[in-house]
């Protein structure tokens, strides 16, 4: 009786799961289908060269007609501020900015799209490993941003 119990609540979840309707909702957006051209980049260039590696890599090459091609211009901006001192005055808590402005064209249709996020950081003893830290941070800024960016573009008409 319990063998039964087992094999039938195990059909029951395979039941669900198998017709429970699940799509994704891009799942006919792809970034392959998308054709970028940046015409300018302004701001933080580690942000700036980071997003041009990620545009490049999601770009497809195969349209040229200018129609199809989306123009970008971007202007990215990184700001560091000292939310916390000690009792020295040295800082000890952090908070990091960054705001992308994309401007975007495709034939006579122009958007705006501003994203901005924020984290929270600790100082660092070490300069360098702190430099390195916001590099990361930098970088982890750009790819979430673009994901974002590129969900908001799918709705570009």
């Amino acid at each position: 009786m319990q063998i039964f119990k087992k094999k039938f609540t195990l059909f029951i979840i395979i039941l669900f799961i198998s017709s429970c309707g699940y799509t994704p909702i891009y799942i006919n957006k792809s970034k392959n289908n998308m054709n970028f051209k940046i015409v300018s980049m302004t701001g933080d260039s580690i942000i700036n060269g980071y997003l041009k590696n990620l545009i490049n890599n999601n770009s497809s090459k195969k349209s040229e007609d200018e129609n199809q091609t989306f123009l970008l211009n971007i202007n990215s901006q990184y700001t560091k501020n000292s939310i916390s001192k000690d009792s020295k005055g040295n800082s000890t808590v952090y908070l990091s900015t960054v705001s992308i402005k994309f401007e975007i064209s495709r034939g006579n249709t122009r958007k705006e799209i501003l994203l901005t996020d924020n984290l929270t950081f600790n100082n660092l003893n070490d300069e360098i490993e702190e430099i390195n830290y916001e590099n990361s941070i930098k970088q982890n800024f750009a790819e979430s941003l673009f994901e974002n960016f590129f969900i908001q573009l799918t709705n570009f008409e």
